[in-house]
């Protein structure tokens, strides 16, 4: 062949490979379970640019909550997959899909979920709330602040059981709130699906300039079947941050409106055992003027329908403890949480169990003076006539005001005596103020907390400083707390200091030191085990999940030291 006729080829082949190109069509782009885009954006860890979630009004979508996502408003959203193991600790991708799909309205953020997983895999259970077993489930943790200061979680289990609770910096989870929200889930051949709505008026949020809104969120899925958690950002609890590390989003416009609820009631019951009958009327106000502020109170309130308590047989000398359940007491009760100094010395300035307990309960005994009055009278919980609180936020400044009043007790006397004697009410007074800066990454926190209880024959006051140092890395941790209390005149000190230092993944160093005398006394309106005494605690921890075939191990060596006050190691 010439030289020519080679030239002449190599055009014409040219030609043949630049109209192939033009002709290919272009990689088609991912795509979600219905068919929309799937949103690169994302991976093991979070993105510093936000995601902007769609906004549409609440009218126009007509969400029916069943699990089901068959309306039009799912098909116009992308869908975010950069689920990786995050237990245990192997930061590989999720071997299913599990498409996530956000969107908010004026009156709240709407989830939806598509999880890939064959429908012999499923695991469903059908569980009280908060019941933490073993299921396949679904969750979202929204950091309303938007700077790591404190956040509300969202679990939904196949099945429909609904798990939520509150999340304080970095990992302090509480199960203890009950969020007035929904979802629902429906099972596919191929998976399964879940809805969820959270309305904006269950969350606390700072004001903001402007009606850009910036949060940040963790979506988590648990797979039963595989024993694993997937998580996006995926944070593992071996490592120092969580809440500090979310992806965040921002919306638009979103600020809870003013509004006022107004929740009247009427009950009507006898007491065989006293034969008489006992009606009453109240009712429950809350409002909330602007997203930063929050006032609830109650008259004459009816706190009686709550979830029951656990049977605890405690033959120790301390008083078991009691999670506060009633739902008046646990909304927005964060800003009043002092810190979580654990390990055997459990103790906290409010313990709101202490509002409208049984009169024999009340520490000091105060309404006793040796006369025999029936068990079935003073073991009833006394009534409240009124109960407020008031929650807000400015700047990095946050605060609580908590008021009520009980109502007189009237109890018979024991045996076959006549009369009665009245045991008059008590008056409580509480006061939160906190200040926290998380520029940087970092934390630095500092606190206030006041406490008082009045009753005629004894007044408690009792006072904290809380102080909470973290590094941005989140490898040092720092804890403090110096408490007083004065009862009757007879007043007490004590504090707590903790020490937390994560070298590497997977290993920790923890450090607590806490001492009370033996005049701090604390019960009136908190809890504390025990006073009287000095402890030194220090463990090292670590925990291992690289390994091929086993799942998880945990080693730990510690020393600890009691000591009372007269030096006597018990």
């Amino acid at each position: 062949m010439s030289s020519r006729s080679r030239v002449l080829c190599a055009h014409v082949a040219l030609a043949t490979l630049i109209c192939a190109a033009q002709t290919a069509p272009a990689a088609e782009a991912a795509r979600s379970y219905l068919g929309t885009p799937l949103n690169p954006t994302g991976g093991s860890t979070a993105t510093e640019a936000p995601i902007t979630l769609p906004r549409f009004d609440d009218d126009s979508v007509a969400i029916k909550l069943d699990g089901q996502l068959d309306e039009a408003v799912w098909r116009e959203l992308p869908a975010y997959d950069h689920m990786r193991v995050s237990t245990p600790d192997k930061g590989e991708p999720a071997v299913w899909q599990t498409h996530t799909f956000l969107f908010h309205t004026e009156r709240g953020l709407y989830v939806g979920a598509w999880n890939e997983q064959p429908r012999d895999t499923h695991v469903v259970r059908l569980s009280g709330r908060d019941t933490f077993d073993t299921a396949d489930a679904y969750q979202i943790i929204i950091d309303s602040s938007g700077n790591g200061l404190y956040g509300y979680w969202f679990r939904v289990k196949l099945g429909d059981s609904l798990l939520d609770g509150t999340l304080l910096p970095e990992r302090r989870f509480q199960s203890n709130w009950d969020g007035p929200w929904q979802a629902r889930t429906a099972r596919l051949e191929n998976g399964w699906t879940a809805e969820m709505f959270l309305p904006w008026s269950m969350f606390n949020m700072p004001a903001v300039p402007g009606k850009e809104r910036r949060m940040a969120i963790e979506i988590a899925r648990f797979a039963a079947t595989r024993n694993e958690v997937w998580s996006w950002p995926a944070l593992p609890d071996t490592k120092p941050q969580f809440i500090s590390l979310f992806q965040p989003v921002t919306l638009d416009d979103v600020a809870p409106k003013q509004e006022v609820s107004l929740f009247p009631y009427a009950a009507s019951g006898r007491s065989i055992l006293r034969g008489v009958n006992d009606n009453k009327v109240g009712l429950d106000v809350f409002w909330r003027p602007s997203p930063a502020f929050f006032l609830s109170g109650a008259v004459n309130p009816d706190f009686g329908q709550v979830e029951a308590d656990n049977v605890v047989v405690n033959l120790s000398a301390f008083e078991t403890f009691f999670p506060e359940k009633r739902l008046f007491f646990q909304e927005n009760q964060e800003v009043f949480n002092t810190g979580d100094y654990g390990y055997g010395t459990s103790t906290t300035l409010l313990h709101t169990r202490r509002i409208g307990a049984a009169v024999r309960s009340r520490v000091g005994s105060p309404d006793f003076d040796g006369t025999a009055l029936r068990a079935a009278d003073t073991a009833k919980p006394v009534d409240l006539l009124l109960a407020t609180k008031a929650v807000g936020q400015f700047g990095r400044s946050r605060y609580g005001i908590l008021v009520a009043a009980e109502d007189d007790t009237e109890m018979a006397l024991a045996g076959d005596a006549e009369g009665s004697v009245t045991a008059p009410g008590r008056n409580f007074g509480v006061g939160r103020y906190q200040y926290e800066n998380t520029e940087g990454g970092g934390r630095k926190a500092i606190g206030w907390l006041g406490t008082v209880s009045d009753h005629p024959e004894r007044r408690a006051s009792a006072h904290a400083v809380d102080g909470h140092y973290r590094t941005a890395t989140g490898g040092l941790s720092l804890d403090g707390q110096v408490i007083t209390s004065d009862v009757a005149g007879t007043r007490g000190w004590g504090g707590m200091f903790n020490v937390i230092g994560r070298p590497k993944p997977g290993a920790q160093h923890f450090f607590h030191l806490a001492t009370y005398d033996d005049h701090l006394d604390r019960n009136d309106l908190g809890y504390l085990r025990r006073n009287g005494y000095t402890r030194v605690f220090y463990e090292y921890w670590w925990r291992h999940q690289d390994y091929e075939h086993i799942r998880d191990t945990n080693d730990w060596i510690y020393v600890q030291a009691d000591a009372n006050i007269d030096g006597k190691l018990t």
